[in-house]
């Protein structure tokens, strides 16, 4: 387990170096219950006006699709360098 730490710290180093602009963290196991962390992502994939409204499972109560959730990302959403 030190072995997996180290790793990640250094990960994790490295982001707040000279790759900070290139990568981003995503905390797995936080995303799949809040859409903010995910909303991070977009934003830092340089996408405009858009926002996760929810997590959508697929494995809903084990097998089952979620059948509840839409996802919407807001009717603005734009890549702003498309085309280029």
């Amino acid at each position: 387990m030190d072995g997996v730490l180290t790793k990640i710290h250094e990960f994790q180093m490295a982001l707040n170096t000279n790759m900070k602009e290139m990568s981003t963290l995503v905390d797995l196991d936080n995303w799949w219950n809040n859409a903010e962390v995910l909303n991070r992502v977009v934003k830092w994939m340089l996408y405009k006006q858009c926002q996760f409204n929810e997590i959508v499972h697929e494995n809903n109560k084990g097998y089952s699709t979620d059948t509840q959730g839409v996802i919407r990302v807001g009717d603005d959403c734009v890549y702003p360098f498309t085309g280029i």
